[in-house]
């Protein structure tokens, strides 16, 4: 599966995808920004920064839940960023055209890395 960045317009709507951002509480000065997790709503998939495939995680694995976490820094007033915690450095970028795969790159780069964050919702569990 991979997920790919689309312009949404009146045809295209079907193609809208949530993502649930879940924060990870840490003790530790939050200086890269604020660790989060995010996973596709209604579903258990969820965005991963690995090199080479990821199959599963398995509860107690030291090494397979920090590529779920990204530091959301935000870059301005209407602007976030999602580096890797595992690999700093790495992005959640997107292209430019539509149909292409959200992937991870080295910043600067000639994707784009700031997103917006719309229609966001605080649930405390």
């Amino acid at each position: 599966l991979h997920l790919k960045a689309v312009t949404l317009s009146a045809g295209t709507i079907q193609y809208k995808v949530r993502f649930s951002m879940s924060t990870y509480v840490s003790s530790a000065p939050q200086n890269n920004g604020q660790p989060v997790c995010l996973g596709i709503s209604n579903s258990n998939l969820y965005i991963a920064c690995t090199h080479g495939p990821l199959n599963t995680i398995k509860a107690g694995d030291p090494n397979g839940y920090d590529s779920l976490l990204f530091f959301k820094k935000e870059t301005g007033t209407a602007y976030s960023t999602f580096e890797s915690v595992k690999y700093p450095g790495w992005f959640i970028t997107t292209a430019f055209d539509d149909w292409k795969r959200v992937e991870m790159y080295q910043v600067p780069t000639d994707r784009t890395a700031n997103f917006t964050l719309e229609d966001q919702q605080v649930i405390l569990s």
